[in-house]
């Protein structure tokens, strides 16, 4: 008889951790509404607590770095014409 780990998929990892960090329920009661250890939720949860300042940082955050640059992308667009009617 062998004890096979238990695989769980990165977004069922995302959501225990996202459950414990709201603060609804303890761990112990997600613990035993999910049918895992405390401490695996505890590990699932700390990569979330530690990099939550990331979320805002544009270096780090695609979305964020990406929505800079579309914002720089429209405004050279606008300079384009300014600069044009300026000089002509």
């Amino acid at each position: 008889m062998s004890n096979k780990r238990k695989q769980s998929s990165p977004a069922f990892k995302a959501n225990v951790a996202l459950d414990g960090v709201g603060g609804e329920k303890t761990v112990s009661e997600l613990a035993s509404g999910y049918s895992l250890p405390p401490t695996v939720i505890n590990t699932w949860k700390r990569p979330r607590i530690e990099g939550a300042s990331d979320l805002f940082e544009s270096t780090r955050n695609p979305l964020a770095a990406a929505a800079q640059q579309a914002q720089i992308d429209e405004r050279y667009r606008q300079i384009g014409p300014l600069k044009v009617e300026r000089d002509g």
